[in-house]
């Protein structure tokens, strides 16, 4: 039961915590919808998608939420396109934090073009933004720079240690433009020349 599934996850270690915590917030869930049969990973990534181009934000998100709490469901390329299909409107950023909070929360890895969307939007917003005005999304930032949220870089597991460098490199650079966004009044230009 569940009592024997916690003191197996106590007695696991310190490198179980982030198992055992996916099983805890899996036993929030009812049994019925942790069955297989009553869904598939199609069905999910339309929901995601097709909630999000009707304007349903919230139902995306708790489509996505859903399918992250089913044992042995993943985000696949299919769900990356549904994410990134977020029209880029002023809902934009808060969608895609909210869909990156979803998936630290369950512990699993976001395409890189899924980050890199995000950390634009942040940008278009913070540039609208007073100088003094810090957006709340720079959460998702930390969580990233911490190891909560882990990007998934082109070559997957397999990628080259010289390419993951490269892209670490290039999303620090994005992300600093955003942490100092409080001390500076404006954003290098450089910046903004990549949102075309």
């Amino acid at each position: 039961g569940e009592n024997a599934g916690e003191n197996a996850g106590e007695n696991a270690g310190e490198n179980d915590d982030d198992d055992r915590r996916r099983q805890e917030l899996r036993k929030k869930t009812s049994p019925e919808r942790r069955t297989k049969q009553s869904a598939n990973m199609m069905t999910f990534n339309e929901a995601i998608g097709g909630f999000l181009q009707l304007g349903h934000r919230d139902l995306s998100l708790r489509a996505l939420d859903e399918m992250l709490s089913l044992s042995g469901f993943h985000p696949n390329g299919r769900t990356w396109d549904a994410i990134l299909s977020a029209p880029e409107d002023h809902h934009e950023l808060e969608y895609m934090e909210g869909a990156l909070r979803c998936i630290a929360k369950w512990n699993e890895h976001v395409a890189l073009p899924v980050y890199e969307k995000f950390l634009f939007a942040a940008a278009r917003l913070a540039r609208r933004k007073a100088k003094d005005d810090t957006p709340s999304c720079m959460d998702v930032v930390h969580q990233r720079r911490s190891g909560e949220l882990t990007v998934l870089y082109p070559g997957g597991f397999n990628a080259n240690p010289d390419d993951v460098r490269f892209y670490e490199e290039d999303l620090e650079r994005l992300e600093d433009q955003l942490i100092q966004r409080t001390a500076k009044p404006k954003f290098d230009d450089a910046l903004f020349a990549e949102l075309g």
